[in-house]
């Protein structure tokens, strides 16, 4: 799964590289890590896009909203994981990064 704002770039939700011989938590670790830094990098094209004034504000407003959403269920997620629940930790990282990645995504570059 990938998303591309404008051309601009490619980014990876949920990778499945990790070693063999990697531990489950470290995989559980390494997607949610994934996760975070595929929201991270669209939402610095995102910024890239708006500072050039290729994004409204109208977009900007939900972007940030959507993204404030984002982290509080990021933080949940990543509680949950800790707590000895990873597959439900790993599950609300991603449920709370898709909504806000494919808002990006839809804007495709142009307002």
């Amino acid at each position: 799964l990938g998303l591309s704002l404008g051309g601009a770039i490619g980014v990876p939700l949920v990778t499945t590289g990790c070693a063999s011989t990697a531990t489950p938590a470290r995989r559980q670790f390494t997607a949610i890590s994934d996760a975070a830094e595929a929201v991270r990098t669209a939402m610095l094209v995102f910024n890239s896009q708006y500072q050039s004034g290729k994004a409204t504000e109208l977009q900007r407003t939900q972007v940030l909203k959507t993204y404030a959403i984002y982290q509080k269920a990021a933080l949940d997620g990543v509680a949950a994981e800790r707590a000895g629940n990873p597959v439900d930790g790993l599950k609300m990282v991603n449920d709370a990064a898709l909504p806000l990645l494919d808002l990006l995504a839809s804007f495709g570059g142009t307002p």
